[in-house]
């Protein structure tokens, strides 16, 4: 006598139930994934661009105090412009003599 055997048609729920599903969840997935990348991006990049701010008052200061003391009126004339704008402060550091450091700071206060 042959001997039955049952199969069970039960659904796995592992496994996808169309590949057509299959397909559209892995596009859903990719789109999902690049959004929330480029999003962290951008997130990146606008931090380091909010935090960005050149060299600090503390780096500048260091070295105007090894040119001018705090009785020279064009130490203060330095300090006030490193705090006008961000760019002073670049252009000071990138100065490449103290003599240019000077020149500057007398143009300044013309």
């Amino acid at each position: 006598m042959p001997s039955e055997t049952s199969i069970s048609l039960e659904e796995d729920e592992d496994l996808p139930r169309n590949t057509n599903d299959e397909v559209e969840g892995s596009k859903k997935k990719q789109k999902k994934g690049k959004k929330e990348q480029t999003q962290e991006e951008m997130n990146r990049i606008v931090n380091v661009l909010e935090n960005f701010e050149g060299p600090s008052v503390k780096e500048c200061m260091k070295i105007l105090k090894r040119l001018l003391t705090y009785e020279d009126p064009l130490y203060y004339v330095a300090i006030n412009a490193f705090f006008k704008k961000k760019e002073y402060k670049e252009v000071w550091m990138e100065m490449e003599s103290d003599e240019e450091r000077m020149g500057w700071i007398q143009s300044l206060r013309k």
